[in-house]
């Protein structure tokens, strides 16, 4: 089996941050390239999907999808759900040591637009900028186990 490149833990991670529900994030296998594409582009190969009236763009990420479908040359990277966002949430409410912080982030988790309300009762409270850091070091983490879990060297980039 031949060795896999080394990839962007930066580029997964952005990847990460990126996606969702509608769009699927992918690694190649050849050179470490990391792409984010919209399902709705994701069709058979032999699918005649392209038109002459499409943009010269559109038409470009039909074709990347058509390559990705057809060929080994990509893995589907965890998708939002395998990354569960909202439990990274939890567990950063969860170390909160100031108790007040704690009840309302863990409050904000509750209902429609959890993830809004949860943003702007982290600013509110003073804490947004230590959720990103947060978050940000929960997906790094993630995207080293993935590479280590699918044989990819990693390239660390500067924060």
């Amino acid at each position: 089996m031949a060795k896999k490149p080394k990839v962007s833990l930066n580029a997964i991670v952005e990847a990460f941050e990126t996606q969702n529900s509608e769009s699927v994030s992918y690694i190649n296998v050849n050179n470490g390239d990391v792409v984010i594409v919209f399902e709705d582009f994701l069709i058979s190969p032999n699918s005649d999907k392209v038109d002459a009236m499409m943009p010269e763009c559109q038409k470009e990420e039909i074709n990347r999808c058509q390559d990705i479908e057809s060929g080994d040359d990509w893995i589907e990277l965890p998708s939002q759900f395998e990354i569960n966002e909202y439990q990274i949430m939890r567990t950063f409410a969860d170390n909160r040591k100031d108790t007040n912080e704690n009840q309302k982030l863990h409050a904000a988790l509750t209902g429609s637009k959890a993830f809004r309300r949860f943003k702007d009762t982290a600013f509110d409270i003073g804490v947004i900028d230590e959720w990103y850091k947060f978050k940000t070091k929960a997906l790094t983490d993630i995207a080293r186990t993935w590479c280590e879990d699918n044989g990819f060297d990693i390239i660390e980039d500067d924060a």
